[in-house]
C-alpha cells in the first residue's frame, strides 16, 4: 500500500485497474484514513477505474455511516449535473441502485422531483419508480403539477393529464396557476392541454386577464384556442 500510487497513475489501463482492485484487500484503517481519496476515484476519468473501485466503496460503506451519506450526497448531486466524462452518470447510477437501495427509499419529495425533471436520462431512471411509489399526486401544487407535466418522462406526463381530467373541479378553483401549462415544451402536453381546457373549465371561470395570457402565448395553437375562448 505505500507503492500503489505509481499503479493506479499508471498511463497504462491494465496497472490503473490492477491498482484499484488492490485497493479492496487493504485493511479497514487504511481504507478509511484515505476514504476521501478512494471517493475521488469515483468519478475518475477512466471508466476502468469507476468499476474497479466499488468493492471497496462497498466495504467503506459498511465501515463508516458518515462516509456513506457523504458518498450518497456526492453522487445524487453527480446525477443532475453535466457529465464530466462519458458513462460517469451511468456508473454512478449502478453505484446508487447497488449500494444504497435503503438510503433511496427516503429521499425526499423535492429530490423526487428533481430526478424525473432533469433532462439526464439516468437520472430520470433514478427518479421515476421512487415517484410512481411515493408521490401522491393529490398533496402536490398546482405549480409544481405544471412542472411535472412538462417531464421528459412520457409516463409521468401521461399521470399529470390523468390527474387533471379526474380533478377537474380542483383545477376550475386554481385556474390562474394551472394556465401555466400551455408554456410546456412537450407538444403532447399542449395538445391534451387545449382540448382539456375546452372541456373541462367552466367558461364562467375564465377571467379576461387569463384569457389575454391564452392569447399571448407563443405557440400558434394555444393563441388559436385563446381567441375561441
Amino acid at each position: 500500500k505505500d507503492s500503489f500510487h505509481k499503479y493506479i497513475t499508471s498511463d497504462d489501463e491494465l496497472l490503473r485497474k490492477a491498482g484499484i482492485e488492490i485497493v479492496a484487500h487493504f485493511p479497514d484503517d487504511f481504507l478509511l484514513n484515505n476514504s476521501q481519496e478512494i471517493v475521488d476515484f469515483c468519478f475518475s476519468e477512466y471508466k476502468e477505474v469507476r468499476e474497479a473501485i466499488q468493492p471497496t466503496i462497498e466495504r467503506l460503506v459498511n465501515l463508516d455511516a458518515v462516509f456513506k451519506n457523504n458518498l450518497l450526497n456526492k453522487l445524487l448531486s453527480v446525477l443532475v449535473e453535466a457529465e464530466s466524462y462519458k458513462g460517469l452518470h451511468e456508473d454512478t447510477y449502478q453505484l446508487l441502485t447497488k449500494y444504497f437501495k435503503d438510503n433511496l427509499a427516503l429521499l425526499t419529495e423535492e429530490q423526487i422531483f428533481s430526478f424525473v425533471l432533469s433532462k439526464y436520462e439516468f437520472a430520470q431512471n433514478l427518479g421515476t419508480p421512487l415517484f410512481d411509489k411515493k408521490i401522491q399526486l393529490a398533496t402536490v401544487s398546482i405549480p409544481q403539477l405544471v412542472k411535472l407535466a412538462d417531464s421528459d418522462v412520457f409516463s409521468i406526463r401521461k399521470k399529470i393529464a390523468c390527474y387533471f381530467k379526474e380533478n377537474s373541479s380542483k383545477i376550475n378553483n386554481e385556474l390562474e396557476p394551472a394556465l401555466q401549462i400551455f408554456n410546456a415544451e412537450w407538444q403532447d402536453v399542449i395538445d391534451w392541454s387545449i382540448a382539456y381546457f375546452d372541456e373541462y373549465i367552466i367558461p364562467a371561470n375564465w377571467s379576461v386577464d387569463m384569457l389575454l395570457y391564452v392569447c399571448d402565448n407563443v405557440k400558434k395553437d394555444v393563441q388559436t384556442f385563446g381567441m375561441k375562448m
